[in-house]
């Protein structure tokens, strides 16, 4: 607890770990965690309580890619203050989208790669397949346990690639934001 930094920044591929390891630094410190929207409100709210309440505390910001500047002026401006006794914790898929002034100022966590094997196996015993033509369809697209768990959510695997395939045949004609809501 008395070396650990006082701003964090957890990064990588959705569906990797990175509320996970959020929750294991966050049990590490065993203090109360708040998460805060990623607004200017949010970004308000998370000063205020560092700034006011004098309580041991984890500020936490998930998902942090599209949050818009002035909520990340009012974060920056909330970690030169940050009590000793106070930790802010962010994730993000990637530091491209954070500002740089805000990445000087944390210690940043890159979430663990997973190996195709790791990856192969979780997706065999969740979806019960032995089939390395339909195991290479899904790795092709999952590159995380969290991706693979997002296929799951289909009837099977043949109903997935079926909608991938169909998908890519019918991009044009289809609004590409719909269409890679995936």
């Amino acid at each position: 607890k008395n070396r650990f930094a006082q701003f964090v920044i957890v990064y990588g591929e959705r569906g990797g770990g990175k509320h996970e390891i959020v929750k294991a630094l966050c049990n590490h410190l065993a203090l109360p965690m708040r998460v805060y929207e990623n607004t200017v409100e949010g970004a308000r709210l998370a000063q205020q309580m560092v700034e006011t309440t004098g309580q041991s505390q984890i500020c936490v910001f998930y998902d942090t890619d599209n949050m818009r500047q002035e909520a990340f002026s009012i974060l920056l401006k909330t970690t030169e203050e940050v009590e000793n006794k106070c930790y802010i914790i962010i994730t993000c898929s990637s530091l491209e989208k954070i500002p740089a002034t805000i990445i000087n100022r944390g210690y940043t966590v890159k979430q663990p790669y997973y190996e195709r094997e790791v990856l192969c196996g979780y997706a065999r015993n969740m979806f019960g397949i032995e089939d390395f033509e339909i195991l290479n369809f899904v790795l092709s697209i999952a590159h995380t346990p969290g991706q693979i768990r997002e296929i799951n959510a289909f009837k099977s695997i043949k109903e997935f690639k079926d909608y991938v395939e169909l998908t890519a045949k019918e991009i044009d004609k289809v609004d590409i934001v719909n269409a890679m809501k995936m």
